[in-house]
């Protein structure tokens, strides 16, 4: 759906477009990765979910 790189903002948050409506309420897994692309941290989330 999205496969892009993203900083967070300063107060650690990132909105990301899905181009499709087709994939709203999708379960979605986002990975936020450093600069080396190590893995920091993952979070499971749904496409439309505000938080």
């Amino acid at each position: 759906m999205v496969a892009s790189v993203k900083a967070l903002d300063e107060d650690g948050r990132v909105s990301l477009v899905v181009g499709d409506d087709q994939h709203e309420d999708a379960s979605v897994t986002l990975v936020l990765i450093d600069g080396d692309v190590t893995v920091v941290a993952q979070r499971g989330t749904r496409v439309g979910d505000p938080a």
